[in-house]
Formats: C-alpha cells, structure tokens, sequence
C-alpha cells in the first residue's frame, strides 16, 4: 500500500463508520507533535493526529515511533493501531544528460540532483503506550478551554479581522465566495444559531479566498471553470474544509455539530476519495498554506507533496469563463 493510500484508507474507514475527519470537535485538542522531538505535524498528519486525539478523547497530543517507545523502556498497549504518518525523503544521485553522460559543474565536480520520495510510518499516542507521560521531553498540561470563556470566540474574531490583503465581506442570504470579485457573502450573524457557526462558515469561505490568484494562486479555485469543474470543485471543498478545521482548531471554538454530515455527504466523499486516493494528503497540505495565508504565517509546509497543483489532472486550456460561487 502507498502512502497515499493508507493515508486515505485511513479517512476512508473513519467515514465509513460515519465519523468525517474535518468535521470532528477539536475544541480540546492542542498542537499534535511527536513528543521526543518536539516537531509538530503539518499537512494531512496534523489533520489525522488531531481527529484521532478528537476521536478517541485523548489528553495528550504527544505520538511516538515504535522505536521511540522502546527507547524509552515502553510497551504498546495490545490491540492499539498506529496512526499513518507520511514524510518527503531526499534522494541525491549524481546528474545526468540526455545521453546519460555524468555531469559536471564549472570546477569538474559531479553535479548532484535531488528527487523527493513520499514515505510513510506509524506512530502511536503516549496514551496508547504504557509510559508516563512525564517522560517525555516536551510533556507539558495540555491548555484547558474554560466553558464560561468567550476567549475562543474573541480570537476568531481576530483571526477573520487581522487576516492580510483580505477579500471583501458582504452580508447575503447563503455563505459564498465568488472569486472573480473577491468576496466573501455571510448571512448576517443574528441568523445564526450560535457565534460558532458564524466562524466556522467564515472560515470555510477564508480557506477558499487564500487561493485567490493575488494569493496563493492554488488552481483548484482559479481553475474551476471547464470541463473538469465537477472534480476541480470537490478538490476545492475539500481545502476549504480541512482549512476550517484548522483555522478552528488554532482557536479552540466547539465545532460539534455545526454542519450536515448526513448520509449523502459521507457517500459523496466515500465515492469521490475512494477514486481519487491522492486528494487527501494533497489536499491537507493546500489546507495548510490556506490557514497559514488567513493568518498572515509562513507558508511553508514540510510535509507537503510536491503534486503542483491538481493531483490528478493537468489544466484545462479552455476555460469557460462565467461567474462561479463556491459555498
């Protein structure tokens, strides 16, 4: 199984049994990180660490190899499956011509090139192992979100309001983004149910803006209109979902039961993923630069898959031009 599939293999179980990733409470859940070197995931491993932290109430967000356990005198806990954790290896070889001649640079030195392989491992929860958290060399208390706070809602509030070069926001009767004019359409906030909701739209609706041409320039939006435009959109949604979860997750809001995740979504995204097995760590890593636009961040995202724009298409060198909205 490549990496691409057991990352996907792993969603696609998770809705199968009517649970969606992006759409999980992350309200409690702090950075996940491995917790011997302190690096904290990006891309589709952020998304998977935290829904499982999310998924199986897990205090701590600290993942260990198999090796790292060890180390540490540690046992897995019987039973406990890892969790699939993908990473770019370098390759060095030396360069050659088209007629597989070495080549050399200026002072007779082999000219070297670079090519990237996407690897996988496994990693497990400190919680799934039989260590003492303290053991750890980051362990530190997870922050507590106090209930009668509203300290979640003031930083999306600021998060929506200190995003760089953002795109316009008018009120209207259904949350969209229409890119041709770069603006964000909210219904008002009295006709929301809770603030949460309000954020959680707002946020989905930033996480499509980010690819603004004068932005990120990412072609699942810019190239919506055409004859791919069924599959060019699905792989938009799908950014702009993950980005949603992340932006919420960075304010620790209670995303719980904010959306429809009826049967008819979940068979749509079992179908459209089960065909298209590169789209969630691609689309993970586009989630990251998106959350990191929104919030004026480096956009840099260690763990992304260099599949330069769409995963699995090419573009379309006529588009149709006419207004186009995304929801």
């Amino acid at each position: 199984m490549t990496p691409h599939e057991a990352v996907t293999q792993y969603v696609l179980n998770a809705l199968k049994n009517g649970v969606v990733p992006w759409r999980a409470n992350f309200r409690h859940v702090d950075q996940p990180c491995n917790g011997q070197t302190g690096h904290v995931y990006s891309g589709v491993n952020r998304m998977l660490a935290m829904f499982d932290c999310a998924l199986h109430s897990r205090p701590l967000p600290y993942y260990l190899t198999f090796n790292q356990v060890s180390k540490l005198d540690g046992k897995i806990q019987k039973g406990e499956k890892g969790l699939p954790v993908i990473y770019m290896q370098p390759i060095d070889s030396e360069k050659l011509d088209s007629d597989g001649n070495q080549v050399l640079d200026e002072n007779g030195a082999p000219e070297v090139e670079r090519t990237f392989f996407l690897r996988q491992y496994r990693v497990w929860n400190v919680g799934q192992t039989d260590l003492d958290p303290q053991l750890l060399a980051v362990h530190q208390t997870p922050s507590a979100v106090s209930e009668a706070s509203f300290s979640s809602l003031d930083k999306a509030e600021m998060i929506i309001g200190s995003m760089p070069d953002p795109p316009q926001f008018r009120e209207g009767s259904k949350p969209c983004y229409v890119p041709s004019k770069d603006v964000v359409i909210l219904p008002p906030r009295s006709q929301y149910l809770t603030p949460e909701g309000y954020f959680y739209d707002a946020f989905h609706e930033l996480g499509h803006a980010s690819g603004h041409q004068d932005r990120l320039a990412r072609p699942s939006l810019i190239h919506l209109p055409g004859s791919t435009q069924e599959l060019t959109y699905a792989q938009e949604e799908l950014v702009a979902e993950m980005c949603a979860l992340f932006l919420a997750a960075e304010t620790g809001i209670d995303t719980s039961g904010l959306k429809e995740t009826g049967t008819a979504y979940i068979e749509g995204w079992l179908k459209t993923l089960g065909q298209n097995p590169r789209w969630v760590v691609w689309a993970a890593a586009q989630a990251s630069k998106a959350a990191n636009c929104v919030l004026g961040q480096d956009l840099e995202i260690s763990e992304e898959v260099d599949l330069r724009d769409d995963p699995e298409q090419g573009e379309n060198p006529n588009p149709e031009k006419r207004e186009r909205a995304l929801f």
